[in-house]
């Protein structure tokens, strides 16, 4: 009796498995996503006049990640057979150089399987022009960061006199990217603390162009 009883539950494993989502590929569905401009349709005027070319959709789940660029004027982007999770949808719009002059996002869209898929509709607000700076620093004489007994550094940037990023990281990183700041005149200031003083660098009216990235060489010294 006993080897019957178990024969049946091993018989009974792959409809349970089945049944929780926990089969061997996992589940899977398609997820609609569509977008307006503002408040307007995507139309091929609306696109124009806001100056999108293109529409870059992108989905971030925990385990799985996606992205597809399409037309503005498509108006939506079926992603289909992607593994069911929640995902992060993120909708940029492009302009004809592929810098991004819209965006929107929705958190926490499924993907459905069967005739009709999961949606959403995202709707994409205009964005101010950006870029990235990447910041890279040393010491002016060519010593590393233990020699100097420094462990962290100080770092502070500024857009017209707005904090747009103030972090303290390790010294031997040695670099530092800052996404999506503000395009035009950006401060730097870099200072570190080590058994010789206060180390520092400013780098002041540096120019950041819209959809760029400014490489910043940080050369520490004792500040004055």
């Amino acid at each position: 009796m006993e080897n019957l009883c178990r024969a049946g539950f091993l018989a009974l494993l792959p409809a349970i498995a089945t049944i929780g989502g926990c089969d061997g590929n996992g589940s899977t569905g398609d997820l609609r996503i569509g977008w307006t401009v503002g408040l307007d349709d995507p139309t091929v005027t609306a696109c124009e006049a806001a100056s999108i070319e293109s529409v870059l959709v992108s989905l971030a789940g925990p385990d799985h990640d996606f992205e597809e660029t399409v037309s503005c004027a498509s108006g939506e982007r079926t992603f289909r057979d992607i593994p069911v999770e929640h995902y992060d949808v993120t909708v940029q719009g492009l302009d004809a150089d592929g810098c991004r002059v819209y965006e929107g996002s929705e958190d926490g869209v499924v993907p459905v399987g069967g005739a009709e898929p999961g949606q959403a509709t995202v709707i994409m607000q205009a964005v101010a022009p950006s870029g990235s700076l990447d910041l890279e620093w040393a010491f002016e004489d060519g010593g590393l960061c233990g020699v100097h007994g420094v462990t962290e550094v100080d770092l502070l940037l500024l857009s017209d006199d707005v904090t747009v990023a103030e972090e303290t990281l390790s010294c031997d990183l040695g670099a530092f990217v800052a996404a999506d700041v503000p395009a035009g005149s950006i401060d730097v200031s870099v200072t570190a603390v080590g058994t010789g003083g206060t180390y520092c660098w400013v780098g002041t009216d540096l120019t950041l162009a819209p959809c760029s990235t400014l490489p910043v060489q940080a050369l520490l010294e004792i500040c004055p």
